[in-house]
């Protein structure tokens, strides 16, 4: 999936700074918190820079809109059960095992990531449609990985379903 980083602040043409994609991340963690407690409409872009304590001007510097930082929600969430499971994959684990860490990932993000996981599932329609058809086929390759998970059991006679 293609990554948003050419509106962070960049020191040079190889693109943005380790200290400017970290500044990304907390903007992005702290609207994420706000789109939770005030919801994504009720959210403005002056709250976003209040709650990542900085100006509005400053803000802009790193993140153009509240659509780039859905977009970012949704980059951030998808790429991480998508590297966790193939970490988890690349140890040979079963697939009970596999689909436990699955589960178990969704469910740590629900946790540890309110915002973000409500923002996920509650405003994807409201990005641009390019944008929503590049994360369409990152979030169909994770229920792929599930669902392939799931459809190998029911092959193997372990599960038993009509629908995976």
């Amino acid at each position: 999936m293609r990554k948003v980083t050419d509106t962070a602040v960049a020191s040079s043409e190889r693109g943005p700074t380790q200290a400017a994609e970290q500044r990304v991340r907390e903007i992005v963690h702290e609207a994420a918190k706000l789109f939770d407690r005030v919801g994504y409409h009720n959210t403005n872009m002056e709250m976003v820079a209040q709650a990542a304590n900085m100006r509005k001007p400053t803000l802009y510097h790193y993140i153009k809109s509240k659509e780039e930082i859905l977009l970012r929600i949704h980059q951030t969430l998808l790429d991480d059960l998508i590297a966790r499971h193939k970490e988890k994959a690349a140890q040979g684990l079963s697939r009970e095992e596999l689909l436990l860490g699955n589960i178990t990932d969704i469910l740590g993000h629900i946790a540890r990531n309110r915002g973000y996981v409500r923002a996920f599932l509650e405003h994807y329609r409201e990005l641009d449609p390019a944008i929503r058809k590049e994360i369409s086929v990152a979030r169909q390759a994770y229920f792929k990985i599930v669902t392939d998970l799931i459809a190998d059991g029911v092959a193997a006679g372990e599960y038993h379903t009509d629908d995976v």
